[in-house]
């Protein structure tokens, strides 16, 4: 599931509510976590219509995305907002991390962070 997002974020122009609910589910956000793709998009819809908070918006703002680093693992953190480029190392992890290119930092921060989130499963 994660690699497939990851691909798609990849892909992607821009971030989207849509896209956060995908963030959202692949992380076991609360309530989107074993819903099918198109419930937990309908689900974010919703709370947004109702004013309700759900996953913030982790694919279009830097702040937000910030917020999928893993909580259990100190990590080590890059961005050259310019660029499009994050570099997210959890400590104590094999994984060496990688530059991730995306069209905008906060996407690049949610591959980064999903790519982290893996290696210390």
């Amino acid at each position: 599931m994660t690699d497939t997002l990851i691909e798609r974020l990849d892909a992607t122009t821009e971030g989207s509510r849509e896209l956060d609910a995908l963030v959202g589910k692949a992380i076991g956000y609360a309530g989107l976590g074993d819903v099918s793709d198109e419930r937990a998009v309908k689900a974010v819809a919703y709370a947004d219509a109702e004013n309700i908070l759900t996953i913030g918006e982790v694919t279009t703002s830097i702040d937000a995305a910030l917020t999928l680093m893993p909580e259990e693992h100190s990590c080590w953190i890059k961005i050259v907002v310019e660029r499009g480029l994050a570099m997210v190392v959890p400590e104590g992890t094999k994984w060496l991390g990688s530059k991730i290119h995306a069209p905008t930092p906060a996407l690049a921060l949610c591959i980064a962070a999903l790519k982290a989130r893996e290696s210390i499963k």
